[in-house]
Order: C-alpha cells, then sequence, then structure tokens
C-alpha cells in the first residue's frame, strides 16, 4: 500500500513541474548570462545587495547614494555615524545641497586631499551666469563662492549662515576684467543675522565697519566698538572717537603714558609722569618747546583757578599773567 502511495505522488509531482519546450529555435529567446559574467547591458528593477562591490569602468548613479547610511535627501551621503538618517540640509533661498558628509558623535568630520609634488592642495570653486550648456558672463556683486557656518539653535538649524566669508565680483566680467572684493559676516550674541562687519576691496583697502575704504585700513566706529588697540606685553596704542580720548598709549596695568585726545573742542596732550616736547624728543621741562611760542588771549577773567596763565594782550600789545585775582603786565627791560 505504501508503494502505492509513493508512486502515485510521484506520478503527481511531474505532472505539476513538467518541462516546457522553447518558444523559439536557438538562439533566439536566450536568457542573458549571469549578473558576474558577459559583456551584455542588464536592467534589474528589484534591489541588489552584494558584499564588496567594484567598478573597472565607468560608473552611472541615476538617484541618491549613501556610504555607511542609507540614501539621504541629497545626492551624495558619507557618513560613519552610528544614526540611520542625518538631519535634512537647509534649503537656504532656494539652493538644496547634493552631498552631505557626517561623521560619529563627539567627532570632528574632516576632508583630507592629498596632493604629492610642487602643487599645494586646494579647493577650487567656480561660477558663472547663465546655465551649463550656455555659461554667461558675470555681472557686478554676483557671488562667486562663499563659505558659510550654519548652526544648531533650540529647534533647528539657522535658517541662514550665522557666519560668511563671500567672494563676489567688483564689476562686470571679461576676459581681461575680473576685479573681485571679499566680505566677512557676522552675527552678534543675542540676535540671529548675517551682517557685513568687514570687506577687502579689489584694491587691497581693507574697510572695518565700513564696505567702503578710503585708505589702506578704513575702521568705521558703530557708538559702541569705535575704537581700535595695537597690543603687546607691555601694553597698548588705542585710537578711538570717544568723549574722553582720541589717541592715548598704556602700560601693561591699563595706565595712560600718554593721551592725545579732545575733549568740549580742545585737544590736549597728557604725558602721565613724564615731561612734554615739541620740536625736541628730550624735553628738560614739563613743557620744552624748541621753537617760538606764540601765545594769545582767551579772554578768560583772571582767578584763582587760572592763577599762572599768560596771555598777550593785543591793545597794549603786552604779555600779561594771572595772579589770581588780575591781569598784571609783565614788567619788561629794555
Amino acid at each position: 500500500m505504501f508503494g502505492i502511495v509513493v508512486v502515485a505522488l510521484l506520478l503527481t509531482a511531474t505532472g505539476v513541474f513538467a518541462w516546457t519546450a522553447p518558444t523559439q529555435a536557438p538562439p533566439n529567446g536566450n536568457v542573458a548570462p549571469p549578473i558576474n559574467t558577459g559583456t551584455t547591458d542588464q536592467v534589474k528593477n528589484g534591489g541588489l545587495s552584494v558584499n564588496s562591490f567594484a567598478a573597472f569602468g565607468n560608473a552611472y548613479v541615476q538617484g541618491n547614494t549613501g556610504i555607511g547610511i542609507l540614501p539621504s535627501t541629497v545626492r551624495l551621503t558619507v557618513s560613519t555615524n552610528a544614526a540611520t538618517i542625518l538631519p535634512i540640509p537647509p534649503l537656504e533661498e532656494n539652493r538644496a545641497a547634493i552631498a552631505q558628509f557626517a561623521s560619529g558623535d563627539n567627532f570632528p568630520t574632516r576632508i583630507l586631499i592629498d596632493t604629492f609634488g610642487p602643487f599645494a592642495a586646494g579647493i577650487a570653486m567656480r561660477k558663472a551666469n547663465g546655465t551649463a550648456v550656455a555659461p554667461a558672463a558675470l555681472k557686478k556683486d554676483d557671488a562667486i563662492a562663499n563659505l558659510a557656518g550654519f548652526g544648531w539653535g533650540s529647534t533647528a538649524y539657522s535658517s541662514s549662515a550665522r557666519a560668511n566669508i563671500r567672494f563676489q565680483a567688483a564689476e562686470n566680467w571679461t576676459d581681461t576684467a575680473q576685479g573681485t572684493y571679499i566680505m566677512f559676516e557676522t552675527s552678534r550674541n543675542g540676535y540671529a543675522e548675517q551682517v557685513e562687519r568687514m570687506r577687502l576691496d579689489p584694491s587691497g583697502s581693507l574697510g572695518i565697519g565700513t564696505p567702503t575704504p578710503t585708505a589702506k585700513l578704513t575702521i568705521q566706529g558703530d557708538g559702541v566698538n569705535s575704537n581700535f588697540r595695537i597690543l603687546d606685553s607691555s601694553g597698548y596704542v588705542r585710537m578711538g572717537m570717544g568723549s574722553l580720548y582720541g589717541l592715548s598709549m598704556n602700560d601693561a596695568s591699563n595706565n595712560s603714558v600718554t593721551n592725545l585726545s579732545t575733549s568740549g573742542g580742545i585737544s590736549f596732550i597728557n604725558a602721565t609722569g613724564g615731561n612734554v616736547g615739541i620740536g625736541t624728543a628730550a624735553p628738560a621741562a614739563r613743557l620744552d618747546v624748541a621753537g617760538s611760542v606764540k601765545v594769545g588771549n582767551g579772554g578768560e577773567a583772571c582767578s584763582s583757578s587760572i592763577a599762572g596763565t599768560v596771555r598777550y594782550n593785543s591793545t597794549t600789545q603786552s604779555m600779561e599773567f594771572c595772579n589770581g585775582s588780575a591781569w598784571k603786565t609783565l614788567a619788561t627791560t629794555n
């Protein structure tokens, strides 16, 4: 009985998996060779997983590619991070990123470019108006390239760069006229902004606080930071437009050594602890003038506060001094 059942099952299986003859005579209707052999182009609609892959000719990827991570919204994503997806790159001024790179958490992301021989490694960026098929010349103030820094706030990345270096066209470009300038932009503490702070113009002049430098170095104060300093270990020189100083030299303890400033419309020189020389580098008194001194008449009333002051009285054509209560004519000898 058992033998009859086995024979019946074999006959049934033979009927189900019966061989089907080719519908065309050879070589018509042949199936392409397996994917690992042959030179015939093949298309596979489903996924393909391999342990390793090598392309010995050109490679073309039509969609997005992920290396170390699933493909993202950009054309190329390279990551060593444990996350399966990365934050979506920002869309700034309708410009989407085409590549995204990330390292593991708490590790810096670095892109290394090696060069061997007499040339330096570098990153080159190009810009043209028009299209890739029909490029057109740059126009004045066109952005050529920029290095931008974004950051994460409380809930998302900043919508635009908060630190930026822009390379701009300074004129309408031709093959022989290609002027440029560089803009440096930052955001103040407590603000979310992108404001130009410094510019290097086409002639090499640097403007801090102004986009139009009128000398090799032009500094435009904003009422808050209206001075600049030159420092070393022994002190500093400060120049500004404040109400208490114009130019001062201070020691390492911030004590004023020399102060040339304007207060209330009056210019003065203050050499703390030393003598002031005009026309001499070695003053022998608090004020040592190597040359003639012209004295005018300020019209002040003589008082104890200006005792010792001298003036020239043009009416009497004589020198006078204040004794603390009245102007007196200086004695003269023939």
